[in-house]
């Protein structure tokens, strides 16, 4: 990317980095593909209670979140492929087993969906996310428990039950991963809700609450 702007940087196994050259601003045109970590909360939603196109997601992408399409694949998730969009149908889905050691931003969305899936799931590594912009993982769990959730964490784990939640106004802490999750879980709990939108979501994704509730849920 920086080349194609004429900026020229060498790097020695990526550890050190020295900028060797500048030959003048040119101009140029990309098209940034679609945020995996983002579209993974309306995907898991449209997985559990609904219907959801998505286009600009590419399947072919380096984004390490990208692993959610595999996730959901295999735990029988009704997705088809048409031209340049994903398209997810509510189905019957069975529990998983995750390492979230390389995928630590789909934690906030996989609570959501492990309970609603058949039997106990269970989420592992996932300590390094009490270190971004909230303690998320004691967060996550105590927030969940209030509004009804089987889940516990314990050893770097969490394991979830699946459980029927009932509303309760959460404090996501300003932190825009929180602020998603918890989003999910309320269209979960009332599919007719217009949820309000929150400044911190703007940080990765500033339309988030208007496409949420784009989102065709079932009763």
């Amino acid at each position: 990317m920086l080349e194609s702007f004429s900026y020229f940087i060498k790097n020695s196994a990526y550890q050190t980095f020295n900028f060797i050259e500048f030959k003048g601003l040119e101009y140029n045109h990309f098209k940034i593909e679609g945020d995996w970590s983002g579209s993974s909360f309306f995907l898991i939603l449209a997985a559990i209670k609904g219907n959801a196109k998505i286009s600009n997601l590419n399947r072919d992408s380096i984004q390490p979140d990208k692993i959610i399409l595999k996730l959901l694949l295999e735990i029988g998730a009704n997705i088809s492929y048409h031209d340049n969009n994903i398209e997810v149908c509510s189905s019957i889905l069975s529990s998983f087993n995750f390492d979230a050691e390389n995928y630590p931003d789909l934690v906030p969305a996989l609570i959501p969906l492990g309970l609603c899936c058949n039997g106990t799931s269970k989420i592992i590594n996932v300590d390094r996310i009490n270190f971004k912009e909230s303690r998320r993982i004691d967060e996550l769990v105590k927030s969940y428990k209030i509004l009804g959730a089987s889940i516990d964490y314990k050893d770097n784990e969490l394991t979830i039950s699946k459980s029927s939640l009932v509303y309760s106004a959460l404090d996501n802490k300003n932190d825009h991963r929180l602020a998603m999750s918890y989003a999910v879980a309320y269209k979960l709990i009332d599919s007719k809700l217009q949820l309000k939108e929150d400044q911190c979501v703007s940080k990765s994704y500033i339309n988030f609450y208007r496409d949420l509730n784009k989102v065709q849920l079932y009763e």
